[in-house]
């Protein structure tokens, strides 16, 4: 009895922790509803993948921290875990995500004016005009 009530401080770290990696998961997933201006489908798809990999979260978290005994508190944990993510670092993990994209971004623009990378993505226009 006296170890369960030592360690719950324990848990709760962990369930906030694990509360910070869901948010950084609706972060990446947020960043591809963007990308695709927020259509219905694509919204519908975030959210279930979000459900998802949050579920997978807490039953890890469960497993890892509290031997799969579920808690309220470890709920609350997660949750605050979320929220403190958004608050806190969600503005500058979206800003990181956008700053890549828009990288990879130049980076095929210019790699596709060479005629290697052309032929090896398959949008030669030279093999195109002749198989017409």
């Amino acid at each position: 009895m006296l170890f369960e009530t030592l360690k719950q401080s324990y848990v709760f770290l962990a369930g906030i922790y694990f509360g910070i990696l869901g948010g950084m998961a609706f972060e990446v997933l947020s960043f591809f509803e963007k990308l695709f201006k927020k259509k219905f489908f694509v919204c519908l798809i975030k959210d279930l993948i979000f459900a998802i990999i949050s579920t997978i979260l807490f039953v890890v978290c469960l497993n890892f921290a509290n031997y799969g005994e579920f808690r309220l508190y470890i709920l609350l944990a997660f949750v605050l875990g979320f929220f403190i993510e958004h608050k806190t670092i969600g503005f500058l993990l979206a800003f990181l995500i956008s700053w890549v994209y828009n990288i990879m971004c130049l980076m095929f623009k210019k790699l596709s004016k060479h005629k290697f990378f052309r032929r090896l993505v398959g949008n030669d226009r030279k093999k195109r005009q002749n198989s017409i």
